[in-house]
């Protein structure tokens, strides 16, 4: 699986890209050149710590919702091969963490919808069955698991972010929804 640089990538931006770099080194070389006074801008603006933006600067590993938000803050885009969501580089709200469990749902059914074993899906992403197992129990794994299982699926890993939405509940009262609502109890909430 190759990742291919994105349309504006600087000469030795495209060279170190498509050698297949972990997904943590290819946001760091995205984000090559942006100076440290900025990090703490971009971190609010992503809603993640100042540390998780820096350490993302530097190429080391971070939380997959740091890591997403990230990405959905400076427009970059982790897994090029695979159509992205409508609304994606338009921050429209709060973006939560990401859902294991709904994307655990659906690389279950889209395995099913293959005829794939857990031996044979993890062949097909380069895993182990026992990855796979991972993955379909909701585990949290790493943002490079994350992008293979994504592109096994077909699916953009950032349509699993949960969104936060502020509303009006039933008392009137202006209040922010948890993290781990989802947008059909929100309505169930407001109506």
């Amino acid at each position: 699986m190759t990742f291919p640089a994105p349309k504006d990538a600087k000469p030795q931006m495209t060279l170190k890209l498509l050698k297949n770099s972990p997904p943590p080194e290819r946001l760091a070389i995205y984000l090559d050149g942006m100076k440290i006074n900025q990090v703490a801008k971009l971190a609010r603006q992503a809603g993640i710590s100042a540390r998780q933006a820096a350490n993302a600067m530097q190429g080391r590993p971070v939380a997959v919702s740091a890591f997403l938000r990230l990405c959905l803050a400076v427009g970059f885009d982790p897994l090029p091969s695979v159509p992205k969501p409508d609304d994606f580089g338009v921050i429209t709200g709060n973006y939560g963490d990401f859902d294991f469990v709904r994307f655990a749902l659906a690389f279950r059914i889209k395995r099913g919808l293959y005829g794939h074993t857990e031996r044979q899906a993890g062949a097909a992403m380069e895993r182990s069955a026992a990855t796979i197992s991972r993955i379909e129990n909701a585990h949290e794994l790493s943002i490079g698991v994350i992008l293979r299982a994504c592109w096994y699926c077909g699916t953009h890993p950032l349509g699993y972010l949960k969104i936060i939405v502020e509303s009006k509940r039933k008392f009137g009262r202006l209040g922010r929804v948890s993290r781990g609502t989802s947008v059909a109890d929100v309505t169930k909430i407001v109506l």
